[in-house]
């Protein structure tokens, strides 16, 4: 039976921003669609969003509150400071039962503090701090300001285990973080563990550039925020251990699973678990320890992985009833490639027609010619050095259709 080729779409999108509100010589910026990315304020400076604290823009009237929850006979009280529209830092001492101001909409929350963690680890239990809103709100700006009142703009490490677990759990008027810096290069063990579980109207989520993650370092970070949307790429290539576990856990609105850099796909136990809505999957690691990372997603879908990778079907791998594409691009293992189309003879090229695949070999070198069969037309050209080495390779990844799991 013939097989299809189809070209794969970036479904990744930029997003552009511009400041709209100085207090003095801050710099208080908004979403828009305007400034080709820049943040333009007063007397036309720039600031990057790094530099800005961590800021609540209040989309309603409601209370913020600041709170530490006891576990396990322990518990954490942290000062931190905030300020509105500007005005003068004011000091707040965790309590809990909690500590709060109140807000209307429109109101600028921004909040600074030294404090190197706001959670621990007790046994099996995990005593926290917690920031929430009763009103509507983004959150924008560096969350270091918490770590560094002053000088936050440049950290980008944090050696504290439970650092920031459970920060923003439950807040259930959150809506976007997607402006939410987290610039923490290395996440050590269990960093951000719930940083936002059962944030049920965040849509979207701050990017995640960390290239290491430790162990549970984003695990359960957004379980349960059932209007999530858009999940953050997640580009590291070195985790360990539970990594992922659980990090998307019944996120019901989520349709496409974000980009994974792992070359070998380990720590994701759950990780997609009751996403009943997913659909879209672009795996180009190869498959390792991935115990029910898709159980209950969509019961039909499309899972896209390197054309040689061999992976298993079900809850544990790729779900049952999705289609399956091979692709190949540079992002793929040149020799599993060469492999794969060596044993190839034709393929059936979408909307083209039948197609033959022909190969020479010179050398170390192997160039695959894709043709239509009817009037011998060159579709695409693939050359592979050395197994390994692409020497030219597609515009765009191709997309071989192989079956429906």
């Amino acid at each position: 039976m013939g097989k299809n080729i189809i070209k794969f779409l970036d479904k990744a999108q930029e997003n552009n921003y511009l400041s709209t509100n100085v207090f003095n010589t801050e710099h208080i910026v908004y979403r828009t669609e305007l400034d080709n990315g820049y943040f333009v304020g007063y007397d036309n400076n720039k600031l990057e969003l790094n530099q800005i604290p961590l800021t609540f823009k209040i989309n309603g009237t409601g209370q913020v509150t600041w709170k530490y929850v006891e576990k396990n006979g322990v518990s954490l009280p942290k000062t931190i400071e905030y300020r509105i529209n500007g005005g003068s830092w004011i000091s707040l001492t965790s309590t809990s039962v909690g500590v709060g101001f109140g807000v209307k909409k429109g109101d600028i929350v921004q909040f600074r503090g030294n404090n190197s963690n706001y959670a621990v680890s007790s046994g099996s239990y995990v005593p926290y701090n917690n920031l929430i809103c009763s009103a509507d709100h983004d959150i924008y700006g560096n969350f270091m300001s918490l770590v560094d009142g002053e000088n936050f703009e440049n950290i980008t490490t944090s050696d504290v285990q439970y650092a920031f677990a459970y920060f923003f759990a439950e807040d259930s008027h959150v809506i976007n973080a997607k402006d939410l810096i987290l610039p923490i290069k290395s996440v050590v063990d269990n960093a951000y563990n719930a940083m936002f579980i059962g944030c049920t109207k965040l849509k979207t989520a701050p990017k995640l550039p960390a290239t290491n993650v430790g162990w549970g370092g984003y695990s359960s970070m957004f379980s349960n925020c059932t209007s999530l949307t858009e999940a953050p790429s997640l580009p590291a290539t070195t985790t360990s251990n539970y990594a992922y576990a659980y990090m998307f856990q019944s996120c019901t609105s989520l349709k496409v699973a974000p980009y994974i850099g792992m070359t070998t796909i380990n720590g994701v136990m759950y990780m997609f678990d009751r996403c009943t809505k997913l659909n879209y999957m672009r795996v180009l690691g190869t498959q390792g320890t991935t115990s029910f990372w898709t159980n209950n997603v969509a019961s039909t879908g499309t899972f896209i992985k390197c054309a040689g990778d061999t992976w298993t079907t079900g809850t544990s791998g790729i779900p049952t009833g999705w289609t399956v594409y091979s692709e190949i691009s540079k992002d793929c293992d040149a020799g599993k490639i060469r492999n794969y189309l060596a044993s190839q003879t034709t393929l059936q090229v979408k909307d083209v027609g039948q197609c033959t695949v022909t190969e020479t070999v010179n050398g170390y070198n192997y160039q695959y010619d894709i043709r239509k069969s009817s009037d011998d037309s060159l579709v695409a050209t693939l050359k592979i050095k050395n197994y390994s080495t692409w020497v030219e390779v597609p515009t765009e990844p191709i997309l071989i259709e192989e079956s429906v799991q």
